[in-house]
């Protein structure tokens, strides 16, 4: 939610994406990507997120996330 926050989990994303520490970072944004895409500054990390993950692990995000709650909720963006 903190604009200068989101400059810094994008650049320890993109630096430590495949480290131990990036691959927390990621499980964090996973769980809470639902959330976090609806949010003014957030909502780039998950941008960024969605750019360096693997093929099979946007198959399994896209499996969790309740679309019609994002569809209906999109004109409601914080």
């Amino acid at each position: 939610m903190n604009q200068y926050a989101n400059y810094l989990i994008q650049f320890l994303l993109e630096i430590w994406k495949n480290t131990p520490e990036g691959n927390e970072i990621k499980e964090m944004v996973f769980k809470h990507f639902q959330e976090m895409c609806r949010k003014k500054y957030s909502s780039f990390i998950c941008e960024l997120f969605i750019n360096i993950i693997s093929t099979e692990e946007k198959i399994k995000l896209i499996k969790t996330l309740d679309l019609d709650y994002l569809l209906k909720s999109n004109n409601q963006l914080q």
